[in-house]
């Protein structure tokens, strides 16, 4: 399982940078598939990047969204990676 969601993981942050939406699509899928099996510190990341696409994507109707998934990945995040979901 963990092998399979560091490429997925690699996968979102390449559509990050070449296409928001798909970005968002392909995290929510994964979010919605094996969120519920990911490890802590994945789930964080998984939650952090989905956060970052709504971001990037610059729509006012998904700060709900952002704020809501930002404030999921401090809850459950590793303590060293705090810093970078406060900075976003």
């Amino acid at each position: 399982m963990q092998n399979t969601f560091i490429w997925q993981n690699n996968l979102i942050k390449f559509y990050l940078v070449h296409d928001v939406d798909k970005a968002i699509d392909y995290a929510s899928d994964i979010l919605d598939d094996q969120g519920g099996i990911l490890a802590k510190p994945d789930l964080s990341d998984l939650k952090f990047n989905l956060a970052t696409a709504y971001n990037l994507r610059g729509e006012d109707s998904d700060i709900k969204e952002v704020l809501k998934l930002y404030d999921e990945c401090l809850k459950i995040c590793p303590p060293e990676n705090a810093p970078f979901i406060h900075n976003n």
